[in-house]
């Protein structure tokens, strides 16, 4: 295990309680060391009381010390790397951001320190929609960006889509983890999450013997959106773990993009609210990624862009009438159809959202308002 002595006290100083990263990063940029803290206890507990009173307790206990060895020696026997803040492997992305977790556990073998990485979240109850745009995505820029990392959680839904998304189309993959590397949850992505060790990484901020209790998953959070370029959210309330996310790359100042929605879905409620105010950019397509990050002069423009979707009848109904070649105005549209207007529009917001109505050169304009 690399850094000896140095990592001990890193990790040590991690584990006591009352301190947190904000505080020990601040310590470190302070002193220096992680041991050079532990020395100087006495000074800290003068200047900083409640900070230096967590730190002596956990000092003085020897508790901190104990674990620390402890959790190398877990490490060691289950082939788990420990990177702190000083190693060169730490994701360098991270480490300007004043809320860095001081060490991560990692399982697996991926370049934090890759040009292109991009985090991919969004709600635990995806739709065929969100799915299908997630994966689109994902394999269009594998295309021209192969050695382009993925980021999530590992969670059901969106997150899970783009780390099968990211391992099917031959990309590295990493799954943020809210718990020590000793367990998997969910529990039904441990099959996922062997795919991710051989090609990719698990990676968390927790030791050994860690639940994932809830407030691990906000803390989780930050962390996909700081090793990140930028973050993608795919189908999300307005109140989440995928907007949290999209919040803290704000903070970051990392660019935030999002895939609207029919405005009465509710998990595109968040993405739509995004976009609406500014906050994030409207993407639909891995161009419109490729060009946010400023990668389009990279991007192989022979690369198809449409979604493979799978219509509904009700959308092969509307794309027979609309590829007639003839001028459609929407009340006709509708009595072709036999859908009224309010039913028809969303099924056209949908096709137009998924690049399907594009398909048919001028297809969209004929629709015309009577």
């Amino acid at each position: 295990m690399e850094n000896g002595s140095s990592l001990k006290f890193m990790l040590a100083l991690g584990m006591i309680k009352g301190i947190g990263p904000r505080y020990a990063n601040q310590l470190l940029n302070e002193y220096g060391t992680a041991e050079a803290i532990f020395e100087e206890r006495k000074e800290i507990i003068s200047r900083i009381p409640y900070v230096g009173n967590a730190l002596n307790h956990g000092i003085s206990s020897g508790d901190a010390l104990r674990k620390a060895e402890k959790e190398i020696e877990f490490c060691i026997k289950n082939d788990i790397q420990i990177i702190d803040r000083e190693n060169e492997k730490y994701p360098y992305r991270m480490a300007e951001c004043n809320d860095a977790p001081l060490c991560i556990y990692v399982k697996g073998n991926v370049n934090f320190n890759s040009q292109k990485i991009i985090s991919v979240v969004g709600t635990r109850h995806s739709t065929q929609y969100g799915t299908e745009i997630t994966r689109s995505i994902i394999s269009t820029l594998a295309k021209s960006f192969p050695d382009l990392i993925i980021v999530s959680g590992l969670a059901y839904g969106i997150d899970i889509c783009a780390h099968r998304s990211a391992l099917d189309s031959g990309l590295e993959t990493v799954a943020v983890l809210a718990h020590g590397l000793d367990r998997i949850y969910p529990a039904d992505h441990l099959r996922d999450a062997q795919r991710i060790i051989r090609q990719g990484a698990l990676i968390s901020e927790y030791g050994s013997e860690i639940e994932p209790e809830k407030g691990n998953f906000l803390a989780r959070n930050r962390i996909i959106a700081a090793i990140s370029s930028g973050t993608i959210v795919v189908e999300s309330d307005k109140r989440g773990g995928a907007m949290a996310t999209a919040r803290v790359a704000l903070s970051y100042d990392r660019d935030v993009m999002c895939v609207p929605g029919r405005t009465l879905d509710r998990y595109s409620r968040g993405c739509n609210y995004l976009i609406k105010n500014n906050i994030a950019s409207l993407i639909t397509s891995a161009e419109d990624v490729a060009e946010v990050l400023g990668w389009q002069a990279e991007l192989n423009q022979d690369t198809q862009q449409v979604i493979d979707f799978e219509l509904s009848q009700e959308e092969k109904l509307i794309i027979s009438i609309l590829d007639s070649g003839e001028s459609v105005h929407l009340n006709n549209l509708a009595e072709k159809s036999g859908f009224n207007i309010p039913v028809l529009a969303g099924i056209l917001i949908d096709l137009e959202m998924r690049k399907l109505i594009r398909q048919l050169p001028g297809s969209m304009y004929r629709i015309k308002n009577q």
